[in-house]
C-alpha cells in the first residue's frame, strides 16, 4: 500500500514502562566542603540536561510517529469511501442472486475475492488504528508524567544551584506563607459565620420590631376606643352637670323659702317666749282680781281672753314648728317630683349640644359675611381709586401730547411767519395743518416726546412719594389698612397726582 513501517524505527516498540528508569534519581547530598558541593551541583546539572535532551528526542520521535498514524488513518478513510463508491457493492446484489461464487462469471468472481481481501485489509488496518489511538494516549499520558518529571527536576536544579541558607530561607518563607494563608482562611470562615449571626440577628429584629409595631397598632386602637369613651363620659358629665345646674337653680327658690320660714319661726318662737311670760304675769294679776271681784268682768279679764286666743294660735304654731322636719322632707320630695317632670320635659343633650354648634356655625357664618362684606368694599374702594389714577396719568398724558403738539404747531407758524420778500408776509393755514400732523407723527419718537417723557417720568417718581405718604397718613389715621396698603402699592407703581383738588393727595 505504500504506508511506511514502524517496525523499522527503533524507538517505537520501546516500552513505555522503560522510560522513566532512565531518569537519574536525585538525591540531595550533604557534602563537607562549599567546593566539592558545587562540583557534585554542576554535575548533576550536565546529567540533567542530557536526559532533558533525551526527552526532548523522544517527544519528536513520538510526534513523528503520531503523525504517521495520522497519515495512515487518512489513507485508510480515502480508500475505505473509494470502495465504499466503486464495485464494493456489486457483490453483495450479486450475492443474492447466486447461491455460490462456482456459477459466477470469472470477471466478477475475481472482483468478490479483491471485495473480501480489501475487507480483510480494513479489519486489520482498523485494529491498527485502534492499536496505535491507545498507544496515542498512552504516549500522551508519558509525555505529561514526563513534563511533570521535567518541572520536578526543574525545581531539584533550581534548589540546587542556590545556596542552603536561601533554601532555608525560602522554606521559612513559605512557612510563613502557609500560617498567613491558614490564618486568612480562618479569618474567612469567621467572617462567614458573622455574617451569618448578623444576618440571623437582622431577621430576628426584623420580627421584633413588626411584633412591636403591631403592638404599636393595637395600642393606638385601644387609645382611640378610650379616647371615645371618654368623650361618651364626658359628655355624660356634661349632661348631668347641666341637670345639676338645673336643679341647683330650681333648689334656691326653696332654700329662699326654707329661710324665710326659718327666720318667722324663730320670731314667733321669740313671741311665744315673751306672751308666756305676760300670760304669767297676767294670771298672778288675774287671780288677785277675781278674788277681788269675781262677779265683774273687767278690763283685765278681756285682755286676759284676748291673750288666751293669741296664746292658742301660737301653741299651733309651735306645733307646725315642731313637725318642721317632717314638711322639710315633704318639700323636698315635692320639688324632686317637680324636677323629675321639668327634666322629662327638657330636651336631651345630644339635641342641645346640637342646637348650640347650630348657633355657633350661624354666628360664625355671620361674622365671616360680614368680613367679606368689608373686604368687597375695600376692593371696591381700591378699584376706584386705581381707576382714577389711570383716568388721570391718560388725561395727563394727553395734555402732554397737545401742549407738544401746540408748541410744535407755534414753532412751525412762527417760521412760517417770519419777513420774507415782498408780497409773501402771510401765508395760508394749510402749512400750519401740516406741521401739525407732522408734530403728531413725529411725537412717539421725536426729541419732543424724549423730552416730554423724561420731565414726566422725574415728576411723576417726585409725587408718587409725595402721594405715598399722605395717603399711608391717611390710612393710619380713618382709611382702613388694606386700601392703605393697596394705594400704597398704586402710589409706588403709578403717577399719584399732587395739588390738584377733589383727588388723592391733593388739598
Amino acid at each position: 500500500m505504500g504506508t511506511p513501517s514502524r517496525e523499522g524505527t527503533p524507538d517505537a516498540r520501546a516500552s513505555p514502562s522503560s522510560m522513566p528508569s532512565q531518569i537519574p534519581y536525585l538525591v540531595p547530598i550533604k557534602h563537607r566542603t562549599n567546593s566539592g558541593s558545587t562540583a557534585r551541583s554542576i554535575h548533576l546539572m550536565h546529567e540533567l540536561q542530557e536526559h532533558l535532551a533525551s526527552v526532548e528526542q523522544l517527544a519528536a520521535s513520538r510526534k513523528a510517529e503520531l503523525e504517521c498514524l495520522r497519515e495512515e488513518r487518512r489513507e485508510l478513510q480515502r480508500e475505505k469511501s473509494t470502495h465504499s463508491l466503486g464495485p464494493a457493492r456489486l457483490p453483495q446484489s450479486v450475492s443474492g442472486t447466486f447461491r455460490s461464487t462456482e456459477t459466477l462469471p470469472p470477471k466478477l468472481r475475481a472482483i468478490i475475492e479483491d471485495n473480501k481481501m480489501l475487507q480483510h485489509e480494513l479489519r486489520s488496518y482498523k485494529q491498527k488504528l485502534t492499536a496505535s489511538e491507545l498507544s496515542m494516549t498512552v504516549s500522551n499520558r508519558q509525555l505529561a508524567g514526563l513534563q511533570q518529571d521535567i518541572e520536578r527536576l526543574k525545581s531539584q536544579l533550581k534548589e540546587c544551584s542556590r545556596p542552603p541558607e536561601v533554601v532555608a530561607t525560602d522554606k521559612q518563607h513559605a512557612e510563613v506563607v502557609e500560617d498567613f494563608q491558614r490564618q486568612l482562611r480562618d479569618l474567612r470562615s469567621q467572617v462567614a459565620i458573622h455574617s451569618k449571626a448578623r444576618e440571623t440577628d437582622t431577621k430576628r429584629f426584623k420580627q421584633t420590631c413588626q411584633e412591636h409595631v403591631k403592638e404599636k397598632e393595637e395600642l393606638k386602637k385601644e387609645i382611640e376606643s378610650l379616647k371615645a369613651t371618654i368623650a361618651e363620659r364626658d359628655k355624660e358629665i356634661r349632661s348631668q352637670a347641666l341637670e345639676v345646674r338645673l336643679v341647683t337653680k330650681q333648689l334656691d327658690p326653696l332654700k329662699r323659702s326654707l329661710q324665710e320660714h326659718r327666720k318667722r319661726d324663730e320670731e314667733e318662737r321669740r313671741a311665744l317666749e315673751l306672751a308666756e311670760k305676760a300670760r304669767a304675769t297676767a294670771g298672778t294679776s288675774h287671780k288677785a282680781l277675781a278674788a277681788a271681784s269675781p262677779t265683774v268682768p273687767t278690763a283685765v279679764q278681756q285682755t286676759s281672753l284676748r291673750q288666751r286666743v293669741l296664746v292658742q294660735d301660737r301653741v299651733q304654731i309651735m306645733v307646725c314648728i315642731i313637725n318642721q322636719d317632717a314638711q322639710e322632707q315633704f318639700y323636698l320630695k315635692s320639688a324632686e317630683e317637680r324636677l323629675a317632670k321639668e327634666r322629662r320635659n327638657l330636651p336631651k343633650p345630644e339635641t342641645a349640644a346640637i342646637a348650640i354648634q347650630a348657633a355657633f356655625r350661624g354666628h360664625f357664618t355671620r361674622q365671616d359675611l360680614k368680613l367679606q362684606q368689608r373686604r368687597h368694599k375695600q376692593e371696591l374702594a381700591v378699584v376706584k381709586l386705581q381707576a382714577g389714577l389711570r383716568g388721570w396719568l391718560a388725561r395727563r398724558e394727553v395734555a402732554a401730547l397737545r401742549a407738544s403738539l401746540e408748541r410744535a404747531a407755534m414753532g412751525s407758524a412762527a417760521s412760517d411767519a417770519a419777513p420774507g420778500p415782498a408780497g409773501k408776509g402771510r401765508r395760508s393755514d394749510v402749512p400750519r395743518r401740516s406741521a401739525f400732523v407732522k408734530a403728531g407723527q413725529d411725537a412717539p419718537g421725536g426729541t419732543a416726546r424724549t423730552v416730554v417723557s423724561t420731565a414726566k417720568q422725574a415728576r411723576r417718581s417726585v409725587a408718587a412719594q409725595q402721594d405715598a405718604a399722605s395717603i399711608q397718613r391717611t390710612g393710619s389715621k380713618g382709611v382702613e389698612p388694606g386700601t392703605a396698603r393697596a394705594a400704597s402699592r398704586i402710589g409706588a407703581s403709578h403717577e399719584v397726582p399732587s395739588g390738584r383738588p377733589g383727588v388723592l393727595g391733593g388739598p
